[in-house]
C-alpha cells in the first residue's frame, strides 16, 4: 500500500504568513523610494506635448479656448472657473478653478503669462504646492481647420512628489488627450 506524503505547515497556516512577508517587502520597497526622493534634488519637470486638427475657423476656436471659463466644458479636471481680475483678457490676468484630479479635490490659482490673439495663451499654475505648471495653447490653421497644441510642463509636489515621474505623467498625458477630444467634439458639433 502506498501512503501519500503530506506537508505541514504549508497549507492555510502559511498563506497569512506569506501575505505579511510581501506586504513588508512593499513597504520596505515604499520607504527607500521615499527616502531616496526626498534627499535627492526633485524629479525633473514632466514635459507633455499633444494637437488636435478642429474643423472650425481658427478665431472661433481661439476664442473659445482663450475664455478660460469654457474650460469645465471640455477639461476633465476642471468643475469651475471664475475670473479673478477685472478688465479684458491679457497677461497678467488671473482666474481660480476647482477641479477634481487623482481623485482628489483642488482647487488652482493661474495667471496669464502669454496673450497674442489667434495665436496662443500661456499660464502659470499653482495647486496648493501639489503641482506647479506652466502651459500654452497655440493654434494654428491648417487645410481642413484649426490645429490646436497644447503644451506644458508641470511639477509635482507634496505627496505627489514623492511619486515616480512615469505615474505621474500617464495621468497627465491621458487627461491632455481626453481635454483635446472634448474640445474637437465640442466645437465641431456646435451650430
Amino acid at each position: 500500500m502506498k501512503t501519500s506524503k503530506r506537508h505541514h505547515g504549508a497549507g492555510r497556516s502559511g498563506r497569512p504568513a506569506v501575505l505579511l512577508l510581501g506586504g513588508a517587502a512593499l513597504l520596505c520597497g515604499v520607504i527607500v523610494v521615499i527616502r531616496h526622493r526626498s534627499r535627492t534634488m526633485p524629479p525633473k519637470p514632466m514635459q507633455l506635448d499633444q494637437s488636435v486638427v478642429i474643423e472650425r475657423p481658427l478665431e472661433e476656436v481661439f476664442a473659445f479656448v482663450a475664455n478660460r471659463e469654457n474650460d469645465a466644458l471640455w477639461a476633465p479636471v476642471v468643475t469651475e472657473t471664475r475670473k479673478t481680475t477685472e478688465g479684458p483678457l491679457g497677461v497678467g490676468t488671473t482666474y481660480e478653478q476647482a477641479g477634481r484630479f487623482l481623485g482628489l479635490n483642488v482647487e488652482m490659482h493661474f495667471e496669464v503669462t502669454e496673450y497674442e490673439p489667434n495665436r496662443k495663451i500661456g499660464q502659470r499654475l499653482m495647486s496648493q504646492g501639489r503641482l506647479v505648471a506652466t502651459s500654452v495653447c497655440s493654434v494654428e490653421a491648417v487645410s481642413g481647420g484649426t490645429r490646436v497644441t497644447l503644451t506644458g510642463e508641470a511639477q509635482t509636489g507634496g505627496f505627489f512628489w514623492l511619486l515616480p515621474d512615469r505615474i505621474m505623467i500617464f495621468p497627465a498625458q491621458r487627461i491632455m488627450g481626453v481635454a483635446l477630444t472634448n474640445l474637437k467634439e465640442l466645437l465641431e458639433t456646435r451650430s
